[in-house]
């Protein structure tokens, strides 16, 4: 898994063996958290793990600086902000491999084994899911961070350094394009061109 989430590899060959046990310790503290928010995304343990593996991965191989890591006030916001990029990178993913026709099915796995309102409940978060890679990527982390994070709207300005009024407009945006994909496509299947 390929991501692009502005580190850099700014340490000198010293600094690598303290750079790994802040990594590790990173992993220790905040590896449930970064699960959780990949995990609301995608709903797929197995793939949830793997943005997890994905993301402290990339900062072992790529950390950033001293200088950047210092600003960072709230590594947790920081990291949940990655996974649910990596997440919905992930979704992103699955979606062109299906359009070849590659890839899982809808997650559901056999219908007959499931009572009726467990797999609608299931069919609609697909659905949804669906919606969600095909909106714009800032709308899609903003719906992602606020509805799957249950973050606040100045929390995610701050993750996404945006300000509270740029999210707001975004979530609205995001909200009526999923709200229009839904109602004109509800099995998530077409395009987006």
């Amino acid at each position: 898994m390929h991501s692009t989430f502005m580190l850099d590899q700014s340490f000198e060959p010293s600094e690598v063996q303290s750079v790994a046990m802040d990594v590790t310790q990173l992993a220790r503290a905040h590896g449930r958290t970064v699960f959780r928010a990949a995990f609301r995304v995608l709903n797929d343990v197995g793939r949830a793990e793997d943005v997890q593996q994905a993301l402290f991965l990339g900062l072992l191989e790529k950390p950033p600086s001293a200088e950047r890591w210092s600003r960072i006030d709230q590594p947790a916001a920081y990291l949940t902000v990655i996974a649910t990029r990596l997440a919905i990178d992930e979704l992103r993913r699955n979606r062109r491999w299906r359009f070849f026709g590659i890839g899982e099915e809808a997650g559901i796995e056999d219908a007959a084994l499931q009572p009726p309102q467990i797999r609608e409940r299931a069919q609609q978060a697909e659905h949804l899911r669906r919606a969600l890679v095909r909106l714009p990527r800032r709308q899609a982390q903003c719906f992602a961070l606020r509805v799957f994070a249950n973050s606040e709207l100045d929390q995610i300005a701050d993750q996404l350094s945006m300000t509270v009024n740029a999210v707001s407009v975004t979530l609205n945006r995001a909200t009526h394009s999923l709200q229009r994909l839904l109602q004109t496509d509800p099995q998530g299947s077409q395009e987006r061109s």
